[in-house]
């Protein structure tokens, strides 16, 4: 099964972490529901993010982004 990310995900800025605080925290609410919902649709329990560029989750190839180290601490 394909998981099926939201719109927002293709929306190249979602991808740089904001630096307006407002902005940011909502990004981060998203990134949590994004993150949640793909671990229960792929049956993950755990992420490992020091392996992270080789997920999918962080990265979309359509629009040539990824989150980059510091977004995935946050």
């Amino acid at each position: 099964m394909v998981f099926i990310y939201p719109p927002f995900y293709s929306f190249a800025p979602f991808f740089t972490i904001q630096p307006n605080v407002t902005t940011r925290s909502k990004q981060l609410e998203l990134w949590a529901n994004i993150i949640c919902s793909y671990c229960e649709d792929k049956r993950l329990f755990a992420l490992d993010i020091s392996d992270a560029s080789k997920s999918e989750l962080w990265r979309n190839n359509d629009i040539d982004r990824k989150l980059n180290s510091d977004g995935l601490k946050r």
